[in-house]
């Protein structure tokens, strides 16, 4: 496909993702392609057990523990040390073949916003990606049917006068209910 490309369009950066949803941990077998322009991408939103309201339930806060995904018996402390040593294969990558920096990006990270520390979770994995200067973006978007991502709305459960004026055609009032 990058072949396909460069044949008549030798500008336009290519972004390769790894495999599985984009893990950063699919590093371990990345290999760059022969081509210039190209940036090597990935998502983060790890731990999912976290970052997934469905899962995490109000169970879970960053920092803290937080039950394993590879042994349900098990927690694990995810904290800023946690989220660099899962993103290490991507340093790994960059150092085995030579890529700078400025060829990593970071295509997507977030959490829903009701999990509890999600400020601290978002600011230490934009810390990180500063101090790596890798580009990134969050996944945040504005849906008419879930509001899981809409970060404007802050971290309180809406309240049913938001959703009553939505299905009214209505643009509501961003006002919370306590939970």
């Amino acid at each position: 496909v990058a072949e396909s490309i460069r044949m008549v369009d030798k500008i336009t950066p290519i972004i390769v993702d790894s495999s599985s949803y984009g893990d950063a941990q699919c590093f371990e077998k990345l290999q760059p392609i022969p081509f210039s322009n190209v940036l090597y991408s990935f998502h983060i939103y790890e731990p999912f057990i976290y970052t997934n309201l469905a899962l995490n339930q109000g169970k879970y806060s960053y920092p803290g523990n937080i039950t394993s995904a590879t042994d349900k018996s098990k927690t694990e402390h995810w904290d800023r040390n946690k989220l660099k040593a899962y993103m290490d294969p991507v340093r790994k990558f960059q150092a085995k073949y030579n890529i700078p920096n400025n060829q990593i990006l970071v295509g997507e990270f977030g959490g829903h916003r009701t999990s509890k520390g999600i400020h601290h979770y978002f600011k230490d994995l934009t810390g990180i990606f500063n101090e790596y200067a890798w580009h990134h973006a969050v996944y945040s978007f504005r849906e008419d049917t879930w509001d899981g991502m809409d970060y404007e709305l802050g971290n309180k459960k809406l309240g049913w006068s938001y959703w009553k004026a939505v299905e009214e055609g209505k643009t509501p009032k961003k006002t919370y209910e306590p939970q």
